[in-house]
């Protein structure tokens, strides 16, 4: 059941923890954070409602406490907050946004309690106080009011899809949860976890939907590796897989942390290991074992782990279109057509190659032809 609800703003709350589609390390700067307050000013847009539910209370407990905090802090802040708008510098002094905060979330001297909880939209929330401030700097009248969609989710599964989807499935919001990794491990690791709270089996086909935002064809290899990556963090919670990815710490040449490790791992070799240490083992499948997992996670760009690398199609056919080396294209249009017995042709003139490339200096060593 839904329906559509207006709401002050100080009636709608986030609370961090529960913003699944975006790790920690993902978050707005402070640049990004005031350019969507100078967006937000004149109000929330209209054809992007926010989904809230229900202020519980343990929620509500949490929001009120952040809220005290965030209002000592402004109290005691020597800070400036500079915004462009329309091209123009504006500054706002420590004052005016902490009259900004008691005129927007207090009333006689006492925090105002929200009423909802919103269920993404974080960075524009974050904004939101920023957006106050400049309409009382600006001089911009009447209540600020968010348009709202008054949700009751079935389940905790429901309302972790809806959050990432949110930002997968929109271009705006998809750049960053597309190459940001500790984002996608968080989505997939919430997914996992409210699967398991339900009661239910954590797919991943449903892990693939999610992530892609719905454009399965476009991104289904960024979902499977998703997967793969949560699937055997909970097979293996000693080694907190999902912890290294998510990771503040920098990375360093001998040892990969946070976004550089998720992008370093190869989705073939986790799909065997995700597969190779299931309980019972499939058949046909190569055994793994946890040493074996975490082996990989410590080195994934060692040279016997790495998985082979293809050149992309259309990168293929391009060079053989351009290049004035007949057997290069021949061969090429012989692989990517998938016709592999057309090399055979090659039998015929194989010592004439052969002696061009002795002579030419080229060799071919075991490394090269396993690569």
């Amino acid at each position: 059941m839904s329906k559509i609800v207006n709401a002050l703003v100080n009636l709608v709350a986030w609370v961090a923890e529960c913003n699944y589609g975006r790790a920690q390390s993902g978050n707005d700067t402070e640049d990004q954070r005031n350019e969507h307050a100078s967006m937000l000013r004149f109000g929330w847009w209209e054809t992007s409602p926010l989904v809230v539910v229900k202020m519980t209370s343990e929620k509500l407990a949490i929001v009120m406490e952040r809220l005290a905090l965030r209002w000592a802090a402004l109290k005691g802040s020597d800070v400036d907050t500079t915004f462009i708008v329309d091209g123009k510098t504006i500054v706002l002094t420590p004052s005016e946004v902490l009259r900004a905060f008691e005129e927007t979330y207090t009333r006689k001297g006492k925090l105002i309690e929200p009423e909802y909880e919103a269920i993404y939209g974080f960075q524009r929330g974050n904004a939101l106080l920023g957006a106050m401030a400049l309409r009382l700097k600006l001089g911009i009248k009447g209540e600020y009011q968010l348009p709202c969609i008054l949700k009751d989710f079935s389940s905790e599964y429901e309302r972790v899809q809806m959050c990432v989807m949110e930002n997968t499935g929109k271009v705006a919001g998809a750049r960053l949860i597309d190459t940001h990794w500790p984002s996608l491990v968080r989505a997939s690791v919430s997914l996992r976890n409210a699967c398991k709270a339900g009661g239910n089996v954590f797919k991943e086909i449903d892990c693939i939907r999610v992530i892609s935002g719905g454009a399965e064809k476009v991104k289904r290899g960024t979902g499977q590796k998703a997967f793969y990556i949560a699937c055997l963090d909970a097979r293996f919670p000693e080694l907190k897989l999902a912890e290294l990815i998510q990771s503040m710490e920098a990375s360093t040449e001998d040892c990969l942390r946070g976004n550089d490790l998720g992008k370093g791992l190869d989705r073939n070799e986790l799909q065997k290991l995700e597969i190779g240490t299931r309980v019972p083992l499939p058949e046909k499948a190569e055994a793994k074992t946890e040493e074996d997992v975490s082996e990989y996670f410590a080195d994934p760009k060692s040279e016997d782990q790495r998985g082979p690398v293809m050149v992309k199609r259309a990168n293929a056919y391009g060079h053989a279109n351009t290049t004035n080396i007949l057997v290069v294209k021949f061969i090429i249009q012989a692989l990517y057509s998938g016709n592999l017995t057309e090399l055979n042709r090659l039998s015929g003139i194989a010592t004439e190659l052969n002696a061009a490339f002795v002579k030419s200096g080229i060799t071919i060593t075991k490394e090269d032809s396993k690569k």
